[in-house]
């Protein structure tokens, strides 16, 4: 596989596509990470109110330890504080409760805004980033053949529009069909311009 062109406008071209994708990709990346510390910010009343409805339980169970020694009352009003402490523990767990789901929001809400930003990009880029790497290598690979400025010349026939195959000499086709070496290398280097390659 080849990454990089040999031709000096089409390499500086990949290479600065391939920069400005790293870079949005980078963005969006240090976006996601901000969004969610923000997010994660909302989780403080959460803890604010577990631990109100902690201190709140623990202050009544106390309470309700301490009268509950007292004579004839004692152990009625023990219970009843014992009893209204149990709203704070429904408070805290409440609060417990919101900071999960601040969590699993400040989880999923930047990993979806950085799939969508830089996915939509990578979808686009990649695939034919990687389709011409691939082609380039079986290129590379092809021209250490024999019949490569052959082959090569076959496919700038087929695949090379008219107005390209129109800047070539006259008679050039003609003569690459009579067997003429030179309209064959002719034919081979603009194919292997179009990729972005020169021939060995």
């Amino acid at each position: 596989m080849k990454l990089y062109a040999d031709t000096p406008a089409r390499r500086t071209r990949q290479l600065t596509g391939d920069l400005l994708v790293l870079g949005w990709v980078a963005v969006w990346v240090w976006v996601a990470l901000e969004l969610r510390e923000r997010l994660r910010a909302l989780a403080a009343p959460g803890r604010a109110l577990e631990r109100a409805g902690t201190s709140f339980s623990g202050s009544l169970g106390d309470a309700g330890d301490r009268v509950g020694g007292l004579p004839a009352v004692g152990d009625d009003l023990a219970g009843a504080l014992r009893s209204a402490g149990g709203a704070g523990d429904t408070v805290a767990e409440a609060g417990r409760s919101q900071q999960d789901a601040v969590e699993q929001l400040a989880l999923f809400v930047p990993l979806l805004v950085l799939a969508l930003a830089a996915g939509i990009v990578l979808v686009r880029w990649l695939p034919g980033r990687l389709a011409w790497a691939r082609e380039a290598g079986a290129a590379r690979r092809l021209l250490a053949r024999p019949d490569a400025v052959e082959v090569f010349a076959t496919r700038a026939v087929v695949n090379r529009p008219t107005s390209a195959l129109a800047s070539l000499p006259d008679a050039t086709i003609s003569r690459w069909r009579a067997g003429d070496p030179a309209a064959a290398e002719a034919l081979a280097a603009l194919e292997l311009a179009a990729l972005g390659l020169r021939a060995r």
